[in-house]
């Protein structure tokens, strides 16, 4: 009986040491895989203003507005930065309004004085396009939704102001004479 007896406690002090070597394990596998303790925000404390500067001149050129005013692309447009521009007209066109309207609207082809580029204006009020020949000197303006095109009219972005030095508007009223050139 004797050797059962010791094959038992062998097994028995075999089992309670085993279980002791994998509580010991799984007290070392939780301390190691346990995560790391960082902060996934924002960055805080007394050294962090040069991160939270930096991160902050980063996100600014995601607003659209801030973009515009610093990109530098105004110097690109036709107009490089200015309210009005003086340009010489080529031709007399036609643009047709965009679905579901259907008209002709009546817009002039202007080469600008100042950089030689082209570009297509509106002219407003009905039969001011009478009033207006090829080569007669012409002041444009934009049009009214900052370098977009407004309503129908495809493409145009800029409006017809003065013809020969003289207000449209004051000649469509009948309140001064194109002078002859």
């Amino acid at each position: 009986m004797r050797s059962g007896t010791t094959n038992s406690i062998r097994v028995f002090s075999c089992c309670k040491v085993l279980s002791h070597i994998v509580a010991c394990c799984k007290s070392i596998v939780a301390v190691n895989l346990s995560p790391p303790s960082t902060n996934m925000g924002k960055t805080r404390g007394m050294g962090s203003a040069r991160v939270q500067k930096v991160h902050r001149k980063k996100q600014r050129w995601s607003d659209k507005s801030y973009k515009k005013a610093h990109l530098g692309n105004e110097w690109n447009k036709p107009l490089a930065g200015s309210s009005h521009a003086k340009g010489i007209v080529l031709e007399l066109i036609g643009m047709e309004a965009k679905q579901p309207n259907s008209a002709i609207r009546k817009c002039v082809r202007v080469q600008l004085v100042k950089n030689g580029k082209k570009v297509a204006a509106f002219v407003p009020n009905d039969g001011c396009l009478n009033l207006i020949e090829p080569n007669d000197e012409v002041l444009i303006s934009g049009f009214g939704r900052k370098g977009h095109a407004v309503g129908d009219i495809p493409g145009v972005r800029y409006k017809v102001v003065n013809v020969s030095g003289v207000s449209l508007s004051a000649l469509y009223k009948g309140k001064k004479e194109k002078p002859r050139s």
